[in-house]
Formats: C-alpha cells, sequence, structure tokens
C-alpha cells in the first residue's frame, strides 16, 4: 500500500519585534523559514504600540515567500498554527 504524502503546517509566531513563519513537517522538523520586522512605537508613560494592519501585512509577505519557495507542494499544507505575543 502506498503511503500518504506527508503534511505539513505553516506556524507563525508574532512576536513583538517581528513576525516568523516556519514550515514544519509533521515529524517536527523545519523546512523553512521566513521573517519580517514589525514596527514597535514607544508612547508616553512606558506603553508600546503596534498597529495591527502591519501584523497582516507581515505575516502576507512572509508565508507568500516561504510558499513561493516550493520547498513542498503547497497542498501538502495542511494547517496554520499561530502564536502572538503575550500582552497584544
Amino acid at each position: 500500500m502506498p503511503s500518504a504524502p506527508e503534511a505539513f503546517v505553516l506556524a507563525v509566531d508574532l512576536g513583538t519585534s517581528s513576525c516568523k513563519v516556519d514550515l514544519i513537517s509533521e515529524r517536527g522538523e523545519v523546512v523553512g523559514r521566513e521573517s519580517d520586522p514589525v514596527p514597535l512605537r514607544l508612547v508616553e508613560g512606558g506603553g508600546a504600540e503596534q498597529d495591527p494592519e502591519t501584523w497582516w501585512e507581515a505575516l502576507v509577505r512572509c508565508s507568500r515567500r516561504l510558499l513561493e519557495r516550493r520547498l513542498v507542494p503547497v497542498d501538502s499544507v495542511v494547517a496554520v498554527c499561530a502564536a502572538a505575543h503575550g500582552l497584544g
């Protein structure tokens, strides 16, 4: 019986300084990675702000670059896993 094709996950880590997107095999192997900086604006009183539109733009850019590298067949990406910085 032929084995099923390997599945991959697009793993997104949105941190306070950058957006990182990894392509990870079902065995846990990192196949590829892309990242883009995300601007952080410090405000009076010790606060920090980011524009959610820049999060989305960075996620789209990183994902597009990673998938366009054709490291795996695009249809083998079966899930997206996302994590974001703490108090956002």
